[in-house]
């Protein structure tokens, strides 16, 4: 997991211009995010051949390794072989930047680098749909 300030993260954004760039958002202390992977491992190896990238930005404390360590073993134990980066700053900072309300969030950039959709867990369960996602992708393919 590479820790990257915000200007880092726009970078590395721009440096996936030409896919369909999906990143979902969580944190390992949020279940709903957690839950959300596996869905998030099936979407990369579905569409990856189909020019779709896959990444995550974790939020959880930059500054507390035992947070760090954490969310690296939920990766691992999740089997997410794609790329995850853990934006430095704290939370509220890091939802303002990102136009979020709250975690799970899944974002999802066109061809062209535009942020086309922003999915956010429902205010009933905080789940967000696997379809919707896939949907999302589909519409950019």
């Amino acid at each position: 997991m590479e820790a990257v300030s915000l200007e880092a993260w726009s970078r590395e954004l721009n440096a996936r211009r030409g896919s369909v760039v999906v990143v979902a958002v969580w944190a390992s202390w949020c279940r709903p995010c957690i839950d959300m992977l596996p869905a998030m491992v099936v979407l990369s190896e579905r569409y990856g051949e189909k020019g779709v990238l896959l990444v995550s930005l974790c939020l959880d404390d930059y500054t507390r390794p035992e947070d760090i360590e954490a969310a690296e073993k939920i990766v691992v134990a999740r089997e997410a072989r794609f790329p995850h980066f853990l934006l430095k700053q704290d939370i509220a900072a890091s939802l303002e930047a990102l136009a979020l309300e709250d975690l799970p969030a899944v974002l999802v950039y066109d061809r062209t680098g535009e942020l086309k959709y922003r999915l956010e867990g429902d205010r009933w369960s905080n789940e967000i749909s696997p379809f919707d996602v896939e949907s999302a992708v589909e519409s950019l393919l």
